[in-house]
């Protein structure tokens, strides 16, 4: 029997939402004392299985997005669902099984090991007072070492440099075992040999059926890991599409207001900067 062109429409439609796992629809938001808003406007939506960068120059908005798509902050227009429920009516054990954060830094009120603090990881699956098991441990030591840092897990927290810091970070959101990691400007303390083993992880996980959501500043971090890439300016989404096509001179030029000018070598794209555009937004 065939089907009537609404219901072929009602099921393109379920197929194109299984395959959102994050959505944000005319999304609004702005700090409690401010007229000007952050973020204005914000349709956007994460792919499942995909790794999607938020490039853009510093106080474009950003960090306020992974912030509303966590349900931390509300937005005072639009909607943020997560595979189509409103956030606020997921219950946040649910929430900390689905996503996890991996912050640009964090302070921490307790000297913990290392291994201590990638066991936070496993919160949403204990309940109250009850204390990790092996299984627990074995999940941490294993996130810590998919990031490299296994020979770190006995060392106190406080004694890290700021990269390390970084992939032990990244380390405690993996032992959430998320479907959805965000990670906020994540190569912003590590060194050369540090940012390859972060993006090397990411790949690893993308491969694993992980979504990944980023921010950056530096289009060079977004075109070595991201499949999609969405072009961020004064709280708008300029344009967010594959990685090839957001990723060009014109389109980085507007949204960094200098001349740019975007090179393909081989399979990398190098990316170099001129002078502030004078007719920039």
């Amino acid at each position: 029997m065939r089907k009537r062109a609404g219901e072929r429409e009602s099921d393109a439609q379920l197929q194109q939402d299984a395959r959102r796992i994050l959505t944000l629809a005319g999304v609004e938001f702005a700090y409690e004392g401010t007229a000007e808003p952050v973020l204005r406007g914000i349709d956007f939506a994460v792919r499942t299985g995909s790794v999607t960068a938020l490039l853009g120059p510093n106080g474009s908005g950003k960090t306020t997005l992974l912030n509303l798509c966590l349900g931390w902050l509300k937005p005072q227009r639009g909607a943020v669902q997560l595979r189509g429920t409103a956030l606020d009516r997921i219950p946040r054990r649910q929430m900390g099984r689905t996503m996890s954060l991996v912050p640009q830094d964090e302070h921490l009120p307790f000297e913990y090991s290392v291994l201590e603090y990638v066991l936070l990881g496993r919160a949403p699956y204990l309940t109250t007072l009850q204390l990790p098991d092996e299984t627990h441990v074995a999940a941490a030591r294993s996130a810590l070492a998919t990031v490299g840092a296994a020979q770190w897990a006995q060392r106190s927290i406080t004694t890290l440099s700021a990269g390390e810091k970084q992939l032990v970070m990244t380390a405690r959101s993996l032992a959430q075992e998320p479907q959805l990691l965000l990670l906020d400007e994540p190569t912003s303390h590590l060194d050369l040999a540090n940012t390859v083993r972060l993006l090397d992880c990411i790949a690893m996980l993308a491969d694993a059926g992980v979504t990944v959501l980023l921010t950056t500043h530096d289009p060079h971090v977004a075109s070595a890991c991201a499949t999609e890439v969405a072009l961020m300016r004064e709280g708008r989404i300029l344009f967010d599409g594959p990685t090839a096509e957001s990723l060009t001179t014109e389109r980085l030029s507007a949204t960094y207001g200098i001349d740019v000018e975007v090179h393909q070598i081989e399979r990398h794209r190098v990316v170099t900067y001129g002078k502030p555009s004078t007719d920039a937004s």
